[in-house]
């Protein structure tokens, strides 16, 4: 019999939620279980050993952060090409760190939407989705309105029928 530990049962739990859950949730479990392990010993810390758990916490939590605003820029960039809407491309110079749509994330050095860019593309999407909503019920009404003429008219038709039967 296979004997579970606490530290087994923790990695097996860690392995099965990141294999069913969304990564952002699993992302954002990461950074709850990180306040949550790092708030009560930074509590308890003085001098130089609270000073270096800071700086510990800090870097996890901007790490964890980072994932996730690196999840959610591409997951915004599909949904945009999804839509055929035009994205600015990252500068991929090794020298440049800043360009007025995209930022150089300071942990894992991935590529990251700004905010204003953020925006507009949302904006766009939400447009676009809008558009393209409209677009398809736009005849719907008609449809509708055809099919109740066609249901109203076998109706019509089947009473009509039973009638001459009579």
């Amino acid at each position: 019999m296979i004997e579970f530990t606490r530290k087994r049962m923790t990695r097996e739990i860690r392995r099965l939620r990141q294999a069913f859950l969304p990564r952002l949730f699993d992302l954002r479990l990461d950074l709850r279980r990180t306040n949550r392990i790092y708030d009560p010993l930074i509590a308890a810390a003085q001098g130089e050993q609270k000073e270096r758990l800071i700086n510990e916490y800090l870097s996890e939590r901007d790490l964890t952060q980072e994932q996730i605003d690196r999840t959610l820029t591409e997951r915004l960039l599909r949904t945009a090409h999804r839509f055929d809407i035009p994205v600015p491309n990252p500068p991929y110079h090794r020298d440049d760190f800043e360009d007025e749509n995209w930022e150089r994330a300071h942990m894992t050095g991935a590529w990251l939407l700004k905010t204003a860019c953020k925006q507009s593309l949302i904006k766009q999407i939400r447009d676009e989705r809008k558009y393209r909503f409209e677009d398809r019920t736009r005849w719907l009404p008609l449809v509708v309105g055809i099919g109740g003429m066609l249901i109203g008219l076998a109706s019509t038709l089947t009473s009509l029928i039973s009638a001459l039967k009579k």
